[in-house]
């Protein structure tokens, strides 16, 4: 193998582990945007990975009919996905906004993206054809597939989502695309019948979603006018989640990742009924724990009994927290409960679990851990007694990780291995 074939070689794997963060990014930025708008996290995802995972074999199958010029075919699947892929979340909010039916659109989008998905590593093998046996062109691309989909698994929650949202993460990988299909076509020029002409719709494509990047803010805006029927008078991405706060006339009402949390004409019957029964057969008020309820709103009927001494209020997004402390709007509707001097500890970690030992906190009754509604799980009731139990529970899950991950590596091995010999 020659030095040029090395590199080739190289630059194919390398351009695999990315396409590989491409594809698994835009199947996650699928199934969030869906569950954004629609809820029920578990059935989008669902249905996001069946059709993409259905597309891919599709694309798979396809891919026997290219019989010729494989490299500016994969440059031009390259340049079709990072449009398509990059774009994803702009026009899924677009779709919904628009057209009533969201789920044909949302099919369409996912068959395109997964059927060019599946298109990339069967090119990509028979591109290496000349430079390697097949068993051994395999077994490198398929790694690289492999932990370029871990990475992405990683990156999205942990880094992207957090720091970019959901556009700018979408733009981002758009744009790792065409710097693929940009490479293939440094690597492959001589190859290349028509190379100016695919030269220039990369730099085109590239200056589309670049523009659409640095735009990014406004084109959420835009978005956000679209789907909520009042005036937004406030927006902001934390960490945790989508703020937005919207109002019509004296009427306020709280979005969180696009779920309606309270609105103001009638939060005091969910807060009355949360607060009321329970303080009304408490025996000891002296000192109360809500969890969550950074709004103050369930603070703000606690207040109305007397005897309470001291309130411990831990919730999990400081942005929350610090928007009802702060806001007129909001402080108005909450009467400043925040602010008044029986709120002892306002936890902004919401590290509940993470208290000192010796911290009293009365959780002599049994309090509820409530799952998100949208994700229809189950509560988790959790003991005063057995409070040290879950962090036993954690520390055993993390150990049964490490094990299967172990043993996910060791059988990986011997699948390769096993595949060579079948191969060989």
């Amino acid at each position: 193998m020659t030095g040029a074939d090395q590199a080739k070689n190289l630059l194919l794997l390398l351009a695999t582990f990315a396409i590989a963060v491409c594809g698994l990014v835009y199947e996650l930025l699928v199934g969030t945007v869906s569950s954004y708008l629609l809820g029920d996290s578990v059935y989008q995802f669902s249905i996001a990975i069946g059709l993409f995972m259905t597309a891919m074999g599709l694309g798979s199958f396809l891919s026997r009919y290219v019989a010729a010029e494989l490299a500016p075919t994969f440059i031009g699947v390259q340049v079709a996905l990072g449009l398509i892929g990059g774009l994803t979340p702009l026009l899924l909010f677009q779709a919904f906004a628009q057209f009533d039916n969201y789920g044909p659109f949302l099919f369409m989008l996912c068959a395109a993206t997964g059927t060019l998905v599946g298109l990339e590593i069967p090119l990509v093998v028979r591109m290496l054809e000349r430079v390697r046996r097949l068993k051994i062109n395999i077994s490198n691309v398929l790694t690289a597939d492999y932990v370029g989909a871990l990475a992405a698994a990683l990156l999205f929650p942990l880094v992207l989502l957090p720091h970019l949202g959901l556009l700018r993460t979408g733009l981002l990988f758009g744009l790792l695309n065409l710097a693929v299909a940009g490479l293939a076509l440094l690597v492959f020029r001589r190859e290349h019948p028509r190379p100016r002409r695919q030269l220039a719709l990369i730099g085109g494509s590239g200056a589309l979603l670049l523009a659409v990047f640095l735009l990014a803010p406004q084109a959420t805006r835009w978005i956000e006018d679209r789907l909520f029927q009042d005036e937004i008078v406030y927006a902001e991405t934390s960490p945790y989640q989508r703020i937005v706060l919207t109002r019509d006339g004296e009427r306020l009402r709280l979005f969180l990742d696009g779920a309606l949390q309270f609105d103001s004409l009638d939060e005091y019957r969910y807060h009355e009924a949360l607060v009321h029964p329970a303080l009304s057969l408490a025996r000891q008020r002296g000192r109360v724990l809500i969890l969550g309820g950074g709004d103050g709103l369930a603070l703000r009927e606690l207040l109305r009994f007397t005897g309470v001494g001291e309130v411990d209020l831990v919730d999990l997004d400081p942005a929350v927290t610090g928007l009802f402390q702060s806001n007129p709007l909001l402080t108005g509707l909450n009467q400043h409960a925040p602010h008044d001097g029986v709120l002892e500890d306002l936890d902004l970690d919401g590290t509940l679990l993470g208290l000192d030992d010796g911290d009293d906190i009365a959780l002599r009754e049994r309090l509820a851990w409530l799952c998100d509604p949208f994700d229809q799980g189950a509560g988790l009731h959790i003991g005063a007694e057995r409070r040290h139990a879950v962090d036993v529970l954690a520390s055993l899950s993390a150990h049964l990780w490490r094990v299967a991950l172990a043993a996910a590596t060791i059988a990986g091995t011997w699948g390769n291995a096993a595949s060579s010999r079948c191969l060989g």
